[in-house]
């Protein structure tokens, strides 16, 4: 599945609520807290796909989400740098909002929408990349995270067969 599917879905809860049309009713909080969580996954399943294709399997695994971040800030590209900042940040406010059920901030529209836009603009970062970076670029970035991925001691993230 292309996790900008759930992106998508995380704008449509978003409209709802600012509409007023929570899904569930009442004020919103559940999905609020389900668009932060949504937009997350979004850009995480994004990066990964974009490591995919240059050389790199995401494994299934708790230590996922901690490599693609260090991968993308170990890539020696500052857009991608910005992309990993902006995970880092995503992923903290998911935990709130998966996890913090005391943290009502994760309940409010205003935030949620700051979140889903965060998303959003990283997915836009990871995209242009992808789609117009020229092939020197690309393999610059490979071969840092090459590198990096050598001296790491983190699973979650593997150099496929056959690349760099």
């Amino acid at each position: 599945m292309d996790g900008r599917r759930l992106l998508t879905l995380a704008q449509k809860l978003v409209e709802g609520v600012a509409a007023g049309t929570p899904l569930t009713g009442g004020d919103g909080a559940p999905e609020c807290r389900s668009e932060i969580s949504r937009a997350y996954y979004a850009t995480f399943l994004v990066a990964g796909a974009f490591l995919d294709r240059i050389g790199f399997a995401v494994e299934n695994s708790p230590g996922a989400h901690v490599a693609v971040r260090y991968a993308l800030n170990n890539s020696g590209d500052a857009v991608l740098r910005e992309v990993a900042r902006d995970l880092d940040i995503l992923h903290a406010e998911r935990r709130k909002a998966d996890y913090e059920m005391k943290d009502s901030r994760a309940e409010t529209p205003a935030n949620a929408e700051v979140v889903v836009a965060r998303a959003a603009s990283a997915i836009a970062w990871l995209d242009d990349v992808r789609d117009t970076a020229a092939a020197e670029r690309l393999g610059a970035i490979a071969t840092a995270i090459s590198a990096w991925l050598r001296g790491a001691q983190t699973a979650g993230l593997r150099q496929k067969s056959g690349t760099r």
